[in-house]
């Protein structure tokens, strides 16, 4: 596979994840009566989700152009 396709479908991917993960489905999962420290778990989860995705796409992109 070139590595162009591979670098899109990679990226599409991530999209995807990202997305899913911030929408309505899991967003109701965590969106409960329980705090920590004061602060709703749905804002930890948007915060880690948030996180997550920058660190992924920071690897994926440095994995992809280091092989080039």
């Amino acid at each position: 596979m070139p590595a162009l396709a591979k670098r899109r479908k990679l990226w599409a991917v991530g999209g995807i994840m990202g997305f899913l993960l911030i929408n309505y489905p899991l967003l109701q999962i965590f969106n409960l009566d329980i705090t920590w420290g004061g602060i709703p778990l749905l804002v930890f989860y948007l915060h880690g989700v948030w996180i997550a995705a920058i660190f992924a796409l920071y690897a994926l992109g440095k994995s992809l152009t280091s092989r080039e």
